[in-house]
């Protein structure tokens, strides 16, 4: 590993959870980083956004599913949400909404969170060109806290929205844990 912010970043994950592992190959949704049965694998690389956005899918998962999570993990989800069913949860369950609000949009806001947190810069925790080129917009959201994915991250007890509300918890981008339970 080359890079001083990407040492920064593997240290900050591994010090949360989450196991990253160098890997000579490493090729997943994303270049240089792939999800392998909840763990991450990364070359040398990889860059330190990169990282932090499939970090972010594994940190949004509630743990006993995270070893469910490899490659595209539109597969894991959906197998965490039979099993949600089976187990007979409802929409309104913890668990139901610990798992629903698993996507993209709250893996975005941890990104972005996690980035803050380890002293980032801004364009460094996401880049103008990421998300098809709309970056720069992303973070706009972001820093202004209008970005859809806060209010899922709130809804799975990750935060509140607001520093203003009067609920428990610390407000974004500050969480009150990183890996959802």
């Amino acid at each position: 590993m080359n890079s001083t912010y990407l040492i920064q970043v593997v240290d900050f994950l591994t010090s949360i959870g989450l196991e990253v592992r160098r890997v000579a190959e490493a090729d997943g949704f994303i270049e240089d980083v792939r999800i392998t049965e909840g763990r991450l694998e990364i070359t040398d690389h990889c860059s330190p956004t990169n990282l932090l956005h499939e970090a972010g899918h594994l940190a949004v998962v509630p743990a006993r599913f995270r070893h469910l999570m490899s490659d595209d993990i539109d597969f894991g989800t959906r197998e965490m949400l039979d099993i949600i069913k089976a187990e007979g949860h409802g929409p309104d369950s913890f668990e139901w909404r610990s798992v629903a609000q698993a996507s993209e949009m709250e893996a975005v806001c941890w990104q972005w969170a996690a980035g803050q947190a380890i002293g980032l810069p801004e364009e460094l925790i996401i880049l103008d060109e990421d998300y098809e080129g709309i970056g720069r917009e992303v973070r706009a959201q972001l820093i202004t806290k209008t970005h859809p994915g806060i209010k899922g991250l709130a809804h799975a007890d990750f935060c509140k929205p607001r520093a203003d509300l009067p609920w428990p918890g610390k407000p974004y981008p500050e969480l009150n844990y990183w890996l959802q339970r």
